[in-house]
């Protein structure tokens, strides 16, 4: 919930599988998207799956933590995906909020550049 929130006041949106939909809809977290889980969908059905959309490039970046047989077949198709996309993507709850925390702290910072010495007090 808490990175669903950061993402949101970062301006990014929110793809995400019904399951992970309505998990986050408990905590007041929108999503902007609903995708198909890879391994419910059938070769007609018109809903993407997060492996189409890394591949057009509309997600940037990946918080994919599988939980039973399907969604581990499905979370390697999404991972291989992202990496041959050069999308980020993270497993676990604690990464994702990690990342996240990151992009906050990037986009309020000023980015500087210092030494090894310096940083380390050694200088």
């Amino acid at each position: 919930m808490v990175v669903a929130k950061r993402l949101r006041e970062l301006g990014l949106g929110i793809a995400a599988t019904t399951g992970t939909a309505e998990y986050l809809a408990k905590f007041d977290q929108p999503v902007d998207k609903i995708i198909g889980k890879i391994s419910e969908m059938g070769g007609s059905s018109a809903m993407e799956n997060a492996v189409d959309l890394i591949t057009k490039g509309d997600i940037s970046f990946v918080v994919n933590t599988p939980h039973g047989r399907g969604s581990r077949e499905d979370g390697e198709a999404i991972r291989k995906t992202a990496n041959a996309n050069r999308v980020p993507s993270v497993t676990t709850v604690e990464a994702a909020l990690a990342a996240v925390n990151g992009l906050v702290e990037q986009r309020s910072s000023e980015i500087t550049v210092r030494s090894l010495q310096e940083f380390h007090g050694r200088a």
